[in-house]
């Protein structure tokens, strides 16, 4: 199974308490994936060398996704129909480059991301 990494996850597993469920998703087979949208809003934020180091090991080049016209244009779409979209354009962008490629996102944000239909949420 494929899983994409939301902000929060991402920052949640190198910086708070979720790293264990993170090791236990990457041992249990399932190939973890972070969407360019995530890696600019982690890289944007203050972060220790070491935790940049952590997050270059996981997710080196291959595993990042990319925001493609593919996936712009299903970005799009899901802002025109979502609630508070303006405010919402990362998050949009990123569930839209999850659904391209066929992933299920991870995230700590449930409710900014319900109301995304086709979007699939890791429980």
């Amino acid at each position: 199974m494929k899983i994409a990494l939301d902000s929060s996850a991402l920052i949640e597993s190198l910086c708070g308490l979720q790293l264990p469920r993170l090791m236990d998703i990457v041992a249990s087979g399932h190939r973890l994936l972070l969407p360019a949208q995530t890696l600019y809003e982690w890289r944007r934020g203050p972060r220790k060398p070491s935790k940049l180091t952590m997050e270059q090991r996981l997710f080196p080049p291959e595993r990042i996704l990319p925001f493609t016209e593919r996936e712009a244009i299903v970005a799009a779409q899901l802002f025109k129909t979502a609630a508070r979209a303006r405010a919402r354009s990362a998050d949009i962008a990123i569930a839209a480059t999850s659904m391209t490629h066929d992933c299920l996102l991870w995230t700590f944000n449930r409710a900014d991301f319900t109301d995304l239909p086709g979007l699939r949420l890791l429980d």
